[in-house]
């Protein structure tokens, strides 16, 4: 069922980027130096059952233009990816076996791995990727109590 998940503001601390890091992405996606970058973070719903997805958000950067031609204003799709191992449905799995056999198939990497492979290079005229920014690797904030 769609709708706003009730850790959607913890999951999207994981993704989030500084104000810094944020300037510089938005400098590099619009051909124009900015200062620092404020943002205005909307929840985009979904459903939530989704196993490699742990949440969607469309964000607005803005800031002063160096230049002072005006502000400058652009907006993002973030989607953070979890493991497998991290799904919550994961435990409605009727046993271990399955449970085990499920973490070790799901490719829960393939929408980066198609990016990182140069999908896009060979897709034909008039298709494309969408754009992707940057990745962020949250590994060490992602761990769980008792988690190796």
């Amino acid at each position: 069922m769609p709708g706003q998940h009730p850790q959607d503001g913890q999951l999207y601390g994981l993704a989030s980027l500084t104000p810094a890091e944020l300037a510089e992405i938005t400098s590099a996606a619009t051909g124009r130096a900015i200062g620092s970058a404020s943002t205005r973070v909307t929840s985009i719903p979904y459903d939530w059952g989704s196993p490699a997805t742990a949440g969607l958000w469309q964000v607005v950067a803005s800031g002063p233009d160096a230049q002072a031609a005006g502000p400058v204003s652009y907006t993002y799709f973030v989607k953070l990816l979890r493991h497998p191992r991290r799904w919550p449905g994961l435990a409605h799995l009727p046993d271990q076996a399955s449970r085990d056999e499920f973490v070790g198939y799901f490719p829960w990497r393939f929408e980066l791995d198609m990016y990182q492979c140069g999908i896009g290079d060979v897709l034909p005229a008039g298709m494309r990727t969408p754009r992707l920014h940057h990745v962020k690797r949250a590994r060490a904030a992602l761990r769980q109590s008792g988690d190796p």
